[in-house]
């Protein structure tokens, strides 16, 4: 079984095929066997290079960097414009005062809509309205094991009468 070589493996092995190489040092890539062809290089560039490719993947992962830190200031800003009061920042009460109901007002809200439109459960009563409508109903265990018994000597008697029969 051959075990793919590492970066520093390859570069090795490549440097010592040809010595006068431009090799990406971030991906080993052969990209030449004469630095002369590459008529800016100098031996020790050379030795150094990296390939437009891994330039270019390592621009777009800082420009990722950079918009995704971007992105969260923006969210973060966004958020604690949203909730001031979360955060500590001071509010003008005038706003808020202007939106709230009167708590101890009796002939309901002021903003169209009555509290007893909206009843609060009993806590007494079952959490049928907590559960999900629609869906299989449930059976309980007792009646299931009930049923599988009877199934189960069905099958038996449906075995036993086949053998008898033939």
């Amino acid at each position: 079984m051959n075990v793919p070589l590492t970066i520093p493996q390859t570069i090795a092995l490549l440097r010592n095929r040809h010595p006068a190489a431009v090799i990406c040092v971030a991906c080993g890539r052969l990209l030449t066997t004469d630095y002369q062809h590459y008529s800016r290089l100098s031996n020790a560039d050379a030795e150094a290079y990296v390939c437009a490719e891994c330039r270019l993947d390592r621009r777009e992962a800082a420009q990722s960097i950079a918009a995704r830190g971007e992105a969260g200031r923006r969210n973060l800003a966004l958020a604690r414009a949203g909730r001031p009061e979360r955060i500590g920042i001071a509010v003008s009460t005038e706003a808020t005062e202007t939106h709230l109901p009167d708590p101890n007002d009796s002939n309901g809200l002021q903003s169209g809509f009555s509290a007893s439109e909206h009843p609060v459960p009993d806590p007494e009563a079952p959490l049928a309205h907590l559960r999900r409508p629609g869906g299989r109903p449930r059976v309980p265990a007792p009646a299931q094991r009930a049923r599988r018994t009877d199934r189960q000597r069905e099958r038996r008697v449906a075995r036993l009468t086949a053998a008898v029969s033939a």
